[in-house]
């Protein structure tokens, strides 16, 4: 879908009403933050977006529909006004309820996050960035090209439009005025672009190319060896072929390949010690490459210390009174989320006891 580029220097409500005025609707409105969306949605509520035939639309769409959660009444407000909000904090219910209203047509505003679901759950024409930068945790910074293009790309609804539109806004006049305070107060400037430079080099722009990224555990390498051992038989000359070309057609430079297939080979000797691949003796078609088949068929290694439990296993006295509660231990131990093992041993103690 192609994308038309604009800067917006007006107020973000403005601008939304600008957008509907203008034929440009639904618009989805991009927040970092669950309470900057509903904040927006909430401000929203003073523009006049609908006309009276399209309330009332809305208000036969939600005949029957029970809101009877705390933030029921907040929801059922802002979307008579033809105002959706979608993000991860929402119910479920009412996130299906905005997709469907959207669906339909009947909704001129979406306020939300930087969610997956839209474009695909929630269609959509034009798509407006509240602002260029994201707090990820330790550090507030400019979007990169590759998530800015990710948002972006929603807009556009296929089959529908010819052209997609996506608007980025200017930061707010407080925020602008705490910048200057700033820069007065320390006398630097900040080395941030500024927002309008901060689009032409974005949106013009391909998405960067993703990095690459070889198997670094040997859980992530044996899929590759049990698949092309399924296939066919695997000669010895040619132990790896997926894994090379995993390694091969990745975007790493030559410099990072030559680290991966070191890092694979010392994965595959790490398999073949530990009795996890074989290797079958030669014959007339030469030595051959396989996965253990006395191993059970849901056998996995998605844990980083798998080859250090089995190693540690056979050190173990099956004759000890402890032995089950050791295993139990070592493989404890070594999951990230032992959750589902607690679980289990949850569920016998509770059958157990119901037996009694």
């Amino acid at each position: 879908m192609p994308l038309e580029y604009a800067y917006s220097e007006i107020t973000l409500a403005q601008m939304v009403e600008k957008l509907v005025a203008e034929g440009k609707a639904p618009v989805y409105v991009v927040h970092f933050t669950q309470r900057d969306a509903a904040d927006s949605a909430q401000d929203f509520t003073s523009l006049n977006l609908c006309t009276r035939e399209e309330k009332n639309a809305v208000a036969a769409a939600l005949t029957g529909f029970r809101f009877t959660s705390p933030y029921g009444p907040d929801v059922r407000k802002w979307l008579k006004q033809g105002i959706g909000v979608h993000h991860a904090g929402l119910l479920p219910k009412y996130r299906v309820l905005v997709e469907q209203l959207a669906q339909q047509g009947l909704l001129k505003v979406i306020c939300g996050t930087d969610t997956l679901g839209v474009g695909i759950n929630v269609p959509i024409r034009t798509v407006l960035f509240s602002r260029l930068c994201k707090f990820d945790g330790e550090k507030t910074a400019v979007l990169s090209a590759r998530d800015f293009h990710q948002i972006a790309g929603r807009a556009g609804r296929k089959g529908f439009d010819d052209v997609g539109f996506v608007v980025a806004q200017a930061p707010s006049t407080r925020s602008r005025t705490c910048a200057s305070r700033r820069r007065r107060r320390t006398g630097r400037r900040s080395r941030a672009p500024a927002p309008r430079a901060q689009l032409r080099k974005l949106g013009p722009r391909d998405v960067q190319a993703p990095d690459g990224r070889a198997p670094r555990a040997a859980g992530l390498a044996l899929p590759g060896l049990a698949r092309d051992a399924a296939q066919r038989p695997l000669p010895a000359r040619r132990r790896v072929p997926a894994m090379q070309r995993l390694i091969r057609d990745s975007h790493e430079p030559d410099r990072a390949k030559k680290a991966h297939f070191r890092r694979a080979w010392q994965l595959f000797r790490a398999l073949v010690a530990r009795g996890i691949v074989e290797i079958v003796p030669r014959t007339e078609e030469g030595a051959r490459v396989r996965v253990n088949v006395e191993l059970q068929d849901d056998f996995s290694m998605d844990q980083a210390l798998s080859l250090y439990l089995l190693e540690t296993l056979p050190l173990l006295d099956p004759a000890s009174e402890t032995y089950a509660l050791d295993v139990l231990t070592l493989v404890e131990s070594i999951v990230e989320n032992p959750e589902l093992i607690l679980r289990r041993q949850l569920d016998k103690v509770k059958d157990r006891r119901s037996r009694r």
